[in-house]
């Protein structure tokens, strides 16, 4: 955009001519002239109000983080990210940002200087738009992170080429040595002399005769097995024979069976099982914490020897202290009570002799100057209207209105 000039007089009626000077100054016809005239910051910056909006569509940002950086000049900015913030915030000296945020602009292009990326405001997000899609032209051996990487079609074609389907065959030639291999294997189906097993001749030597499987014996794979079934008569009072021995417990206690020994496995008693439960000391029972320990007869009477009878009697005088409103003189004992008034109500003291005083409730009259308690007008005494110590009804007003209206409204029958 030109520059124009723009012919302007002082308010003295000096002359037309151009001027440079902004005091003072009126147009052609007299009227005050309101000139905005640009001017530099501290840092010798233009202010981006006076240029066109596109000189400074591209903004740089000094980082996009949740945390101000500690290392800034006046005049940097930086995006704060933080969930609920999403400010843009300008330093307003070395090492000091403002406080006040401003909204990212969605006609700007925003670079982020902490790593070379540029983004966008989409209204409610930094999205970044720097990511580019750039193709090799060769299949990469081994896996890569890159996902803005990828291959041509030659390429894709080239590293396919020459491999197998995902359902194939491979004969014995494909795998190498494997025939070799395999031809110095034996059968699954074979046979072994004695002489075969290194050592085993000289082990079998002098030893007793084989053994020949036959009722309750059996030989598998070198080992012997005895499935004869021994069983012992029942014992009795005279004669000794098995006995069968019942593990079901009763009241947390029962007999266990472990490598032919019989034995006593009891629980402990808890307050919902039965079981056994080990005594508790005096000390225990006078501490009262453990649920796991029954106390004794001495240790109940040590703690019921510490208590009072339930019928006893107290000194008053030795558990009362006096003070916070309470005095105890010659075995009497009297309180303060708060006697102020509040909307005509009262606590008082009643009684003529200390000992036969009480505690009521006083309560002033309602008057024209202060709260308190008033008495109900009747019908009449409403339409009478010269009582002033009682209080008018729904109804005293209603009766006092209709008599009025009585008293006063007449009319005739026209004919």
């Amino acid at each position: 955009m030109a520059n124009k000039k723009i012919l302007l007089k002082s308010t003295a009626g000096d002359a037309l001519y151009p001027r440079t000077s902004v005091d003072n100054l009126v147009d052609a016809v007299g009227s005050t002239v309101s000139v905005s005239v640009p001017v530099l910051d501290a840092n010798g910056k233009l202010d981006s109000s006076y240029l066109p909006s596109y000189v400074d569509d591209i903004v740089d940002l000094l980082a996009i983080t949740g945390t101000a950086p500690t290392n800034c000049a006046a005049g940097d900015l930086y995006f704060n990210n933080t969930s609920g913030n999403l400010k843009i915030y300008t330093a307003t000296a070395a090492n000091t940002w403002g406080t006040t945020g401003a909204t990212p602009e969605t006609g700007k292009i925003y670079v982020n200087l902490a790593d070379s990326k540029i983004y966008r405001w989409s209204g409610s997000a930094m999205v970044e738009i720097s990511k580019q899609i750039s193709t090799v032209t060769s299949v990469r051996a081994t896996s890569s992170a890159l996902d803005t990487v990828v291959p041509t079609e030659k390429a894709v074609a080239t590293a396919l080429s020459g491999k197998a389907a995902s359902s194939h065959t491979h004969s014995i030639s494909n795998v190498t040595n494997l025939q070799t291999t395999l031809d110095g294997k034996a059968n699954s189906s074979h046979s072994h002399e004695i002489s075969d097993v290194s050592g085993l001749q000289t082990a079998l030597d002098g030893k007793q005769g084989t053994l020949t499987p036959g009722s309750n014996i059996s030989i598998s794979n070198g080992t012997i097995s005895n499935t004869y079934a021994y069983s012992l008569p029942a014992a009795t009072t005279s004669a000794r024979g098995g006995v069968v021995v019942s593990t079901t417990a009763s009241n947390g206690v029962a007999l266990a069976i472990s490598s032919g020994t019989v034995s006593v496995a009891a629980t402990l008693a808890t307050t919902t099982a039965a079981g056994t439960v080990r005594l508790a000391t005096t000390t225990e029972a006078t501490t009262g914490t453990s649920e796991a320990v029954a106390v004794t007869p001495k240790g109940l009477k040590t703690e019921l020897d510490k208590k009072a009878n339930t019928s006893h009697t107290h000194n008053y005088q030795a558990v009362l202290t006096a003070g916070d409103g309470i005095a105890i003189s010659s075995n009497v004992i009297s309180a303060d009570i708060s006697t102020t008034a509040s909307n005509g109500v009262a606590l008082a003291w009643d009684g003529s002799t200390t000992n036969a005083k009480k505690v009521k409730v006083t309560a002033s009259a309602a008057s024209t100057s202060g709260k308190g308690t008033v008495q109900l007008a009747t019908t009449t005494e409403a339409s009478t209207g010269t009582d002033t110590a009682k209080a008018v009804t729904c109804a005293g007003v209603k009766a006092a209105i209709d008599n009025r209206l009585a008293s006063y409204i007449t009319y005739e029958e026209l004919t």
